[in-house]
């Protein structure tokens, strides 16, 4: 996992919690009032991390207790860096988001007189098979990456991702333009499912990944699984134990792998375009600000940013394209195809199926119920319940099924 550690800028100040005593004559609060009168202190609420800079400083760096604990000392405060993290951890200390902050500052940067439909105009730079529908929901997305980096009870549940199987196309450039410099520091690149990529969800505003086209099937689905995370559990500096913290972070990115999702249960998660082309005169002609300012001014008013059950369907039968075929999918469609009640040739399990499927295949191939399952409802299959004979106490759950003179098409 790659994170940027750029020095952290434009933190505004805010008002802390709590103020120190001014005429206290205890030894800790001497301690703090020293520390404070040298520096200014911001705690990052995205990071959960204190900085601070020189009062005549311009620049805010994480601090570091210890280094504090010794220049207390060499003042002649006597203390102990417990104390000192029991201040940085404490509401004297001023907190602050860099993601209100930034969208704050650039929010008038974008007037609908003035520019238009800056993010309109920004999409016209990208050709993509269905454009249409790329123009619509590419706004969208970008504001439910507003909403998922402002709001806690929100997350944003698809990842966009750019398909394009040529290579040096200009794709990951694009996914990197999305990021503003004043974000620069948080965004992360291709995380997978460990403790650190959680906290990444936390600590950043997009990840980025572009290394799709190299994963597994399995660490394919462990994506979709990072998708779904609304909050993450996390123990910050200073902390004794872990508290929930909301998932910030939007997903992106691009493969040059025509087919790479995996699940049949479900891409629901899945944004995908294939791009036709890319026109780079957007990284001189476009101002990425301007089009987070337009995504911020939508998210303030009334803009319906969620995808709609009809847009989540189309999504779906899109994203078909996208999939890789199964050995299971290909073998139930091959010798199986769905029956009903009153139209079938067999009532199966999908364990019967598996049990029939070996009989007609050659080599190590191991198939199971469970796949089996997913590929017979992707075709089309209604399970049912029934009781084959009245000694049952449970029905068995399979299907109606007719079977096929062997073919090799994929419907």
């Amino acid at each position: 996992m790659e994170i940027s550690t750029q020095i952290y800028r434009n933190m505004d100040d805010e008002t802390p919690i709590k103020k120190i005593d001014e005429k206290s004559s205890s030894a800790t609060i001497r301690m703090i009032r020293f520390l404070m009168s040298k520096y200014e202190f911001k705690n990052n609420m995205v990071l959960n991390e204190v900085f601070a800079k020189e009062k005549d400083g311009k620049k805010y760096h994480p601090v570091n207790p210890h280094t504090l604990y010794i220049e207390c000392r060499q003042e002649g405060y006597r203390t102990s860096v417990a104390e000192i993290n029991t201040f940085l951890s404490s509401d004297f200390i001023p907190k602050t988001n860099p993601f209100v902050n930034y969208f704050k500052q650039v929010r008038e940067t974008w007037s609908e007189v003035n520019h238009g439909d800056y993010i309109r105009k920004f999409t016209r730079y990208i050709q993509v098979q269905g454009q249409e529908r790329f123009e619509v929901q590419f706004k969208k997305w970008l504001v439910r990456c507003v909403a998922c980096c402002l709001r806690d009870d929100f997350f944003n549940k698809q990842a966009l991702i750019f398909v394009q199987e040529q290579q040096n196309s200009g794709k990951t450039t694009l996914t990197r333009f999305l990021i503003p410099d004043q974000l620069k520091t948080y965004q992360a690149e291709n995380i997978s499912v460990d403790k650190d990529s959680l906290i990444a969800l936390s600590q950043n505003f997009g990840i980025i990944q572009d290394e799709l086209s190299t994963l597994s099937k399995t660490e394919i689905n462990a994506q979709k699984t990072l998708m779904s995370k609304s909050q993450v559990k996390v123990r910050h500096p200073y902390d004794k134990k872990p508290k929930m913290e909301p998932r910030r972070a939007s997903i992106w990115g691009s493969t040059n792998k025509a087919e790479f999702l995996t699940d049949v249960t479900g891409s629901v998660r899945w944004l995908c375009f294939t791009v036709r082309e890319i026109n780079w005169n957007y990284i001189k002609e476009i101002e990425i600000d301007r089009v987070w300012a337009q995504a911020y001014q939508l998210y303030l008013t009334n803009f319906h940013y969620e995808m709609t059950a009809k847009e989540i369907r189309e999504n779906e039968i899109m994203n078909n394209q996208y999939k890789t075929i199964s050995p299971e999918v290909e073998l139930v469609q091959k010798f199986f195809s769905p029956g009903t009640k009153e139209d079938h040739d067999k009532f199966m399990t999908a364990t019967d199926i598996c049990h029939q499927l070996a009989l007609n295949i050659s080599g190590n191939l191991r198939i199971s119920p469970v796949e089996i399952g997913k590929a017979l409802k992707l075709l089309g299959h209604v399970q049912s319940q029934v009781r084959r004979n009245e000694g049952q106490n449970f029905p068995e759950k399979g299907y109606y099924i007719k079977q096929n003179q062997a073919t090799t098409y994929y419907k």
